[in-house]
């Protein structure tokens, strides 16, 4: 299954906090999924940055409403790995609505604006 980002698309620096050598970023980004998923993203992810390169990154992201298929509702994933990976692996930890029981991975190739291939499937 694929979803691709639409052409809306936001971020937001919320914070930069310094942490002994290091920095701590937290950031806001939204857009929209098109494609066989389709909604209104939220994901607000926080990171450490060390002075050579930006480290593993880890945040939560909503989907709401969003539809798969003829079924509507909102998912909640999490995601757990460094920003300076090519992808970026999102997995599924709840689901509501008409998506109760959706369960899977999301996985993006280009980073939060890329194309999404997901991984799920209803229990």
């Amino acid at each position: 299954m694929r979803g691709v980002e639409g052409p809306s698309h936001a971020f937001q620096v919320e914070s930069v906090t310094p942490v002994g050598i290091n920095t701590k970023v937290v950031t806001d980004e939204s857009g929209t999924f098109s494609g066989d998923i389709r909604g209104n993203w939220f994901w607000q992810a926080d990171g450490i940055a060390p002075p050579v390169f930006f480290g593993a990154s880890h945040g939560t992201a909503l989907c709401n409403p969003c539809t798969i298929g003829n079924r509507t509702g909102s998912f909640t994933a999490v995601e757990a790995s460094g920003a300076d990976q090519p992808s970026i692996r999102f997995t599924i930890t709840a689901a509501s609505g008409e998506l109760a029981g959706l369960q899977g991975d999301i996985l993006t190739t280009g980073g939060a604006v890329g194309t999404y291939v997901a991984a799920i499937h209803f229990t």
